[in-house]
């Protein structure tokens, strides 16, 4: 059986892991069924924002959100989070901004965009606007570790 006749399965056991915070195991699931990264498909979401999570492999996991996001596939808004954490680890906050900024216009209320936003205006000294991202993403999220250490 070909990695496409597996993939349902891999899809459900990588989506699995990544709900219970197993991220490496995830990623390692990944690169058994597609050595090949350029070849993961509908999965290049899940294998190029672990990439970059996981192992700070900023530049593949870059190309695989972007196709992505060239796709037009469903999960556009969860490409820009992946491609802003790049930004992030690469020190380049105007970019990451960007990104989340572009994540929020596909959806407002995304969590993980306006948690991370609030991250980079708190590293660039924007406190009000830090605090304010932080409040709104509790208000859909109220148990967000990340959300309340922004605010603290």
């Amino acid at each position: 059986p070909g990695a496409r006749t597996a993939s349902g399965g891999i899809r459900q056991t990588v989506i699995n892991l990544i709900q219970i915070g197993q991220y490496q195991e995830a990623l390692r699931e990944l690169k058994a069924a597609f050595p090949d990264p350029a070849q993961s498909g509908d999965m290049g979401i899940y294998y190029g924002s672990l990439m970059i999570q996981v192992e700070a492999q900023t530049i593949l996991g870059r190309r695989l959100l972007s196709q992505v996001i060239q796709s037009k596939r469903p999960e556009v808004k969860q490409a820009y989070v992946g491609l802003g954490i790049a930004d992030m680890i690469d020190g380049q906050l105007d970019a990451a901004e960007g990104n989340f900024d572009k994540s929020l216009a596909q959806d407002a209320d995304y969590v993980p965009a306006l948690i991370n936003l609030s991250s980079v205006k708190l590293q660039k000294g924007d406190y009000p606007q830090a605090k304010a991202l932080a409040q709104k993403a509790l208000r859909f999220s109220p148990f967000s570790g990340e959300a309340l250490l922004n605010l603290v």
